[in-house]
């Protein structure tokens, strides 16, 4: 038995550090589903190398995982990705945010 098995985890992160504590979850035995945005998704998607318009980057962090596009900006957005995804027993997002440096 995997340790995390029946656990469903909603992946709401972008880019490499979010995308690898899913994947990690994932390998523990979690059923992890990424939602991304509509326009664009992850930002890795377009990140070199890509064979056959996919990127390695992408795949290498999200392999073992669902996908859902959604757009949770607007209410009716959310109300279809809460209906394909039922409750969640946990999730993370991390949208890092830059700031400048105080001295």
């Amino acid at each position: 038995m995997r340790l995390l098995q029946g656990l469903r985890v909603i992946d709401l992160s972008k880019v490499l550090a979010g995308p690898l504590c899913g994947l990690s979850l994932g390998e523990l035995g979690a059923d992890v589903i990424k939602v991304e945005p509509a326009a664009g998704g992850d930002d890795t998607r377009g990140w070199l190398p890509q064979k056959d318009g996919r990127s390695a980057t992408f795949l290498a962090v999200n392999h073992n995982k669902k996908s859902l596009v959604g757009d949770l900006k607007t209410k009716e957005g959310r109300k279809i990705v809460h209906g394909r995804i039922g409750i969640p027993m946990a999730h993370f997002k991390y949208f890092a945010r830059s700031r400048p440096c105080k001295s």
